[in-house]
């Protein structure tokens, strides 16, 4: 996963706290099977630690080429 990779390079560069792990990719692959690519991008923000939610946000938007959201139930995230 192209958006796992980069953000792994970010952390390796003092950018970001923490890359995300094995089960992410999965879960994104779990979701994105069964809500769609849009819902899985989402969720791989939201699911990030507070800290590093804004570069998370910049390489999953840079991976998928639009502007994610994080994937919300209701107002929180």
């Amino acid at each position: 996963m192209l958006a796992g990779k980069n953000m792994a390079t970010r952390v390796a560069e003092g950018e970001a706290g923490r890359a995300p792990q094995l089960r992410e990719p999965i879960a994104f692959q779990k979701i994105a099977e069964a809500l769609g690519v849009d819902p899985a991008a989402g969720n791989l923000v939201a699911i990030a630690p507070e800290d590093d939610r804004k570069v998370m946000t910049e390489v999953v938007q840079a991976a998928f080429g639009k502007p994610v959201e994080p994937l919300a139930l209701g107002r929180r995230i």
